[in-house]
């Protein structure tokens, strides 16, 4: 429960007062103040914020009152106790019930009754005369009643026509300022002269008014999207839909019952739970967000989406959200369960929302079945579909870039017409091999400027899987013109809410842009996907999560003099050792270490046991400097010093912490080439397996000399090789290896050429190729092995048959 209940307060503290006094345990997010009866009822965002105030303020004083302060109670556990009060109440006060089946009592209560009548009569009176007048007496009172009610009609009658011409002509005024009188909304309205003015209840920023005529309300709505103490004022017709009007009491009518008439949609009835899974909570908290209401919501069932609607002014929430299930029946145990519960110090509230609102095409195509869906639509059909299939996680490759983007570079930076550029007959290069190793060079020069702006690459190897997570703020941008400056694109955003940062690559062909809300950002998704910018369609992807790092370029300028330390600590430990190997197995992971303590004396302590061959402490970068994490490695040059630390040093103390030893898996450290270079993703899963690569989807129209020309730019190459089909044709199977002379020369070829290179259209896909000599037992030629005998065989079966076959059609013509 993160709600508290407070007694016996001051008869004149105020909710401002109450505020004060106990946030200091927490943030408050509501507060109900009962001064008639001295209590309040005070939410915190946090049930352990709410446990903390009921212990440290319970049993204090506020001036010289002392509080009770407790965990408030749930409103059905309230609920359930009154109505077993009442009860016990009832049997309380029923001091016949056990007298109700003793003849003796009934016969004493038929005798009393007559005692009382019997009073009132005189003796000489005539027993059929009094019968007379009792019927006389109860006619008239009965014309009397039917007089009565037939007045009440009358004057309830005029009342609801006082209520419906006091509706007919209405508006309804919105974003007003919450501490707005009556006297100034008089002022913004003059020269008119409103009939009435309503305030709604519990509801701020709006209010009916009501005119005599048509023309005083036309007049009226011409100060629309006026402006009253800073706030932009909203003026809407009011029409009142409920048919059923005459039926329902006056104070019904023109009393608290508008504000349901106001909430309903057109007549609308929204769906029960069980049918649409759609719900509508409200009486949330504003600091709320959506991932809160994801948590809340999603212990029921799948979510298939969470709309928390926010304030386009403060840019906070406004207190209600819909949440949408993908089974109603999860929908419908959270209703049963969540309703009327507290929620960040707040009683949610939940009701049956309506439906979605959807395009009318696809209305159409949902509920027409004549409609050919296979037929050819129109622009704006076809519009609506492209619009639809947008929300799509993945549509593009992630650094896509457009070839005519390509060539329109390549001509800038070359200082060349693009004209000559596609059309040049160089001997060496042909237009396809000068496209993609324009496109690699591009896409490496986007690559390294995302690195060093804090963006995190890893990021969007993950995001090719389904089941990754993608960010609800932040969306890539792509197929721009070339030329594209960062203030066009904060521009194009900046009409559906606030940007909080835009990253534009050079030569501006993709970008990244990061919005404040959620909402926002949806909105702009949703009316930016396939808009014409400058000429060409803008293809919109949500970025993978957490796609930027805590380090940004300022960042690692700071940190770049400890890696220098560090890579000179380990050159000059390599130069001193190089001449000595190291054992595997020789590193042990030590935790629970104090966060004060230093590498050297981290180093100190295990140096009784052996030879160290490096000692780190894991660190992490926060706003506070660089901290430790607790935790670091020891390598020993011999692995027998590595097991007798774990025996002799086991649950010793280092600067007051009992450390823990045990073996690691971590690899053996040998130069500083195997330092972890920070932000650089790996291009595959597959290790390096030595200096061949295998090339995939290559296009079936280029050449040995193409393939040779794109890789030989990285280093110096030993072999091609392109297989060809087995029909004995000329045409290439879709596939090569190209083999380099040296490990670097072959990584930095597969670094560079595996994000993204096209040629002649098709993206080629690198892969390491496993090692092909098929004597050295290992278990990859193995199965090489194996795959090239299952080959032979099923090529000399074919044989065997043709030939059986040729024997028996000669035997049969001889």
């Amino acid at each position: 429960m993160s709600r508290i209940f407070i007694e016996n307060l001051p008869k004149n503290i105020t909710e401002n007062e109450i505020v004060n006094k106990f946030s200091e345990k927490g943030e408050i997010t509501d507060v109900k103040l009962r001064k008639s009866k001295r209590n309040a009822f005070v939410g915190f965002k946090l049930p352990e914020q709410a446990q903390d105030a009921c212990e440290y303020f319970n049993k204090t004083f506020i001036n010289s009152s002392r509080i009770s302060v407790k965990i408030a109670d749930t409103v059905r556990a309230y609920q359930s106790n009154t109505i077993q009060n009442v009860k016990k109440v009832k049997k309380k006060f029923d001091p016949f019930d056990e007298l109700k089946d003793d003849p003796e009592f009934q016969d004493f209560l038929k005798l009393q009754r007559n005692t009382d009548s019997s009073k009132n009569q005189r003796i000489w009176d005539d027993d059929a005369l009094l019968g007379n007048q009792v019927q006389i007496s109860k006619s008239i009172d009965n014309e009397e009643k039917e007089n009565k009610a037939e007045e009440d009609l009358d004057t309830e009658n005029k009342a609801n026509l006082r209520c419906k011409k006091s509706f007919e002509f209405t508006v309804k005024i919105q974003g007003l300022p919450y501490k707005i009188k009556k006297s100034q909304l008089k002022d913004f309205l003059k020269p008119i002269r409103p009939l009435s003015m309503r305030f709604v209840p519990n509801v701020k920023g709006i209010a009916y008014v009501s005119f005599r005529n048509s023309n005083d309300l036309n007049a009226a709505m011409i100060k629309h999207r006026g402006f009253l103490n800073g706030h932009r004022i909203e003026i809407k017709r009011f029409k009142d839909s409920n048919k059923n009007a005459g039926k329902e009491s006056i104070s019904s009518k023109c009393g608290s019952s508008d504000t349901k008439k106001f909430e309903s949609k057109n007549g609308e009835i929204p769906e029960p739970i069980i049918e649409s899974g759609r719900i509508y909570v409200r009486n949330l908290s504003y600091t709320c967000t959506e991932d809160d209401l994801r948590v809340l919501f999603e212990k029921f069932g799948v979510l298939t989406e969470v709309h928390l609607p926010i304030d386009v002014n403060t840019k906070k929430p406004k207190g209600f959200a819909f949440i949408t299930f993908m089974f109603p029946e999860h929908a419908v145990k959270a209703y049963n369960e969540i309703d009327k519960t507290d929620f960040q110090g707040r009683l949610i509230h939940l009701l049956p929302a309506y439906h979605k609102i959807e395009s009318k095409y696809a209305a159409n195509r949902n509920s027409d079945p004549n409609i050919n869906h296979s037929a050819k639509s129109s622009y704006k059909q076809t519009k609506i579909e492209e619009n639809k299939e947008s929300d799509c996680a993945t549509r593009w490759n992630t650094l896509f870039v457009r070839p005519n983007a390509v060539a329109d570079i390549m001509a800038k930076n070359l200082q060349q017409n693009k004209l000559d550029l596609l059309t040049s007959n160089d001997s060496k290069t042909n237009v396809a091999v000068r496209m993609a190793l324009g496109e690699t060079q591009i896409v490496n020069e986007i690559k390294q400027f995302l690195i060093d702006n804090g963006v995190d690459l890893h990021t969007f190897e993950r995001s090719n899987s389904d089941q990754s997570e993608r960010s609800k703020t932040t969306i890539l941008v792509k197929n721009l013109e070339a030329g594209t400056e960062e203030s066009e694109i904060k521009q194009l955003f900046e009409r559906f809410g606030l940007v909080k940062k835009v990253l534009l690559p050079p030569h501006g062909i993709t970008a990244i842009v990061e919005m404040q809300e959620p909402n926002e950002a949806k909105f702009a998704f949703k009316k930016l996907s396939y808009q014409n910018f400058k000429h060409h369609p803008i293809y919109l992807e949500w970025a993978p999560q957490n796609i930027f790092t805590q380090e940004t370029v300022e960042d690692q300028k700071s940190m770049r003099q400890e890696d220098f330390n560090l890579e000179a600590r380990i050159d000059d430990r390599c130069d001193s050792n190089d001449q000595e190997d190291l054992d595997p197995d020789a590193t042990v992971y030590v935790k629970n270490l104090n966060f004060e303590t230093t590498e050297s004396d981290f180093r100190k302590h295990f140096e009784q046991i052996g030879r160290i061959y490096s000692a780190t402490i894991a660190k992490k970068k926060t706003s506070k400097g660089i901290l430790s994490m607790g935790y670091g490695f020891i390598q020993f040059y011999r692995r027998n010093d590595a097991k007798k630390s774990i025996i002799e040093l086991q649950n010793s103390y280092l600067d007051q912490h009992k450390i823990e030893i045990k073996l690691s898996n971590r690899s053996i450290v040998e130069n500083k080439s195997v330092v972890k270079k920070k932000n650089f993703p790996p291009q595959t899963n597959l290790k390096q397996t030595g200096s061949k690569i295998c090339v995939k989807n290559i296009p079936f129209e280029a050449t040995i000399n193409d393939i040779t020309k794109i890789f030989n730019v990285y280093g110096k190459i030993k072999s091609v090789r392109i297989p060809r089909k087995l029909s004995g044709s000329s045409k290439f199977r879709g596939f090569g290896f190209v083999d380099f002379v040296t490990k670097e020369d072959a990584k930095r070829a597969f670094d560079s050429l595996s994000s993204s290179t096209h040629l002649y259209g098709r993206p080629l896909v690198l892969e390491w190729a496993r090692d092909d000599s098929l004597d050295d037992g290992s278990e990859s030629s193995l199965n090489f092995a194996s795959v090239l005998d299952s080959d032979a065989q099923r090529i000399g079966s074919k044989t065997a048959r043709y030939f059986s076959f040729q024997n028996d059609s000669t035997n049969n013509t001889g």
